[in-house]
């Protein structure tokens, strides 16, 4: 049980999911906010995938308990067909409502070149009404006891949120096959 989240990786129409446990509030804006800030300022080549910057922002820190893995065992970064369960499309709301979540999901769009669109947070309980990070936050009480890292790791979080662009989800899942 615990904490379940799931980050979606929207790249041109290809789908990837990833699946943290124990991420909410706090963590989730420090966490995916470490790894869109890297992702901006260390892949201007677009050499490298947002997910090896999303792994990179949740290894390496022992005094955590989240950690980062890929939802369905898809290598080839196609998702979409297991989201699409065999149909041609499908709603993209009722497919991410499946997932084994309780505490939100956060949901990127990046284009061919690697830049990203835009964000959102969103969560069932508000029918997944996009939701910047200042908006999910409200939703969730902020965590005691952060060392002065984790503060600074926050507050640059929610820096790199307030320069992106809030987005919508996509009406329908394509299978991609």
């Amino acid at each position: 049980m615990g904490q379940r989240f799931q980050m979606i990786e929207n790249k041109e129409g290809s789908i990837k999911v990833y699946h943290s446990q124990w991420l909410w509030g706090d963590y989730a804006i420090r966490r995916i906010g470490t790894a869109v800030r890297n992702f901006i300022e260390y892949n201007k080549e677009g050499h490298r995938a947002f997910e090896e910057y999303l792994k990179g922002s949740f290894y390496g820190k022992p005094n955590d308990m989240n950690s980062v893995r890929r939802y369905f065992g898809d290598e080839d970064y196609n998702d979409n067909k297991i989201l699409a369960e065999g149909r041609k499309q499908r709603k993209f709301k009722d497919a991410i409502s499946e997932l084994d979540n309780n505490d939100g999901y956060f949901y990127i769009e990046v284009d061919r070149d690697n830049k990203i669109k835009g964000y959102c947070f969103l969560r069932r309980d508000s029918n997944f009404k996009p939701l910047t990070s200042e908006e999910y936050l409200k939703e969730e009480y902020r965590q005691k006891g952060f060392s002065k890292e984790q503060e600074e790791e926050f507050k640059l979080g929610r820096e790199t949120f307030k320069e992106l662009n809030l987005i919508e989800i996509p009406e329908k899942i394509y299978n991609k096959e």
